[in-house]
């Protein structure tokens, strides 16, 4: 759904002249359904108000990329719940989100938050659907889903041969102890088979996963064959199972992914909080971890953070230094660093720089786990950090 190539281009961009619009246009609420819906209007409103703060310079080049923003909003409905669209005189992007997102509009840097917190938050899953003679896989990619391969047991039981057993009795009870062992043999090869072609689907899954970059697996089966799946994955995907659903049978994959979307949604809500929990332990013991906005930017610079954890509605303003790119929480006019002129920079168009300069993996959180940061920031580091001698809460 998302080109992570493509994304880290954006956020690499030079010059500073793209038009963010992040919309909500979800289709099922009533304001979006009349012949001008809300968020056409907002975008109206919404640059009315941002022209004020965009350089003069610059104004005539940001109303163009305004006009064609409201252009496209008005020859159709957008696809999906949300849509972030990025312009310039040189570059259009538009990025359909599979959930509604709050309205905003930026100038300067692209306001990519939205969009790198839907690209992990819906990044695609496989569901593997599998009973005792057929196999199907699925990719599940934000609204979107569709079969990555699908296989069958061809047993062809006529070629197999078993030897009877000794008679031991009567001829007539003879025979009927031979014919008993040929069954037993015929039901034990026949469980050996389907073992096998088990022991196959999960050989699949590694190569698909990586292929699709799915990062989750569900799998749906009896407890039998999902166990058999399960612990015979590849140990760094075993541990990616969500679980094992009971066996969908003859159901579409539209209905498949409305069955596990949610378990894949829970268990990435759950990783997110993990990570927010490490960082406040982190932070509090003065191990592997930063919390709130000056600590963890300070950290940031110095390239001690690994993963950098942010709010997606994360908000408010830092300083940057125009001549070395210091950039600080503190309200300073002048950098710490080379005491060049600092200026005022929205933190959320920052932030995906300083992350990608610094080698720090950012990953943006829902916003009802990211309040729990100070600030709506935090990272974990990649080894222990001197806490300051004041306290890390701000």
């Amino acid at each position: 759904m998302f080109d992570l190539r493509d994304l880290a281009a954006l956020i690499q961009r030079e010059p500073r002249d793209v038009l963010s619009v992040i919309l909500d246009v979800d289709p099922t609420k009533p304001e979006n359904q009349t012949s001008n819906p809300a968020y056409r209007i907002w975008t109206h409103s919404a640059f009315s108000r941002l022209q004020e703060t965009v350089p003069e310079a610059a104004r005539g080049t940001a109303e163009e990329s305004a006009r064609r923003v409201l252009a496209h909003l008005t020859s159709g409905q957008p696809h999906g719940e949300g849509v972030a669209i990025y312009a310039a005189p040189d570059l259009w992007r538009v990025y359909t989100l599979p959930t509604s997102v709050p309205n905003r509009m930026a100038y300067g840097r692209p306001d990519l938050l939205p969009v790198l917190w839907a690209s992990r938050k819906y990044q695609p899953y496989l569901v593997v659907i599998v009973d005792r003679k057929h196999a199907q896989i699925a990719v599940v990619d934000g609204d979107t889903v569709r079969e990555a391969a699908e296989s069958t047991l061809d047993l062809n039981t006529a070629e197999w041969r078993f030897e009877s057993g000794p008679v031991t009795a009567t001829r007539q009870t003879g025979v009927r102890i031979s014919r008993s062992m040929q069954a037993d043999s015929f039901e034990a090869k026949m469980d050996e088979r389907i073992r096998e072609f088990w022991l196959e689907t999960a050989r699949r899954l590694g190569p698909i996963a990586d292929g699709e970059h799915a990062d989750l697996v569900v799998i749906s089966a009896s407890p039998q064959a999902g166990g058999v799946v399960l612990n015979h994955l590849a140990a760094p995907l075993q541990g990616r199972v969500v679980g094992i659903e009971p066996l969908y049978d003859h159901v579409s994959l539209h209905e498949v992914r409305e069955r596990t979307l949610p378990l894949a949604l829970a268990r990435r809500r759950e990783l997110q909080a993990e990570g927010v929990a490490a960082v406040l332990s982190g932070a509090a013991a003065s191990a592997r971890g930063v919390n709130g906005r000056e600590r963890t930017l300070t950290a940031l610079l110095e390239g001690e953070v690994q993963i950098l954890l942010a709010g997606r509605d994360l908000d408010g303003d830092v300083r940057e230094c125009g001549r070395c790119g210091y950039t600080t929480a503190d309200e300073a006019d002048h950098c710490a660093a080379c005491g060049g002129a600092m200026t005022v920079e929205p933190i959320r168009q920052v932030l995906p720089v300083l992350a990608r300069t610094h080698g720090a993996e950012l990953r943006v959180l829902d916003p009802d786990v990211g309040s729990g940061l100070t600030g709506e920031l935090g990272g974990l580091t990649r080894y222990t950090v001197a806490a300051p001698a004041e306290s890390q809460s701000e």
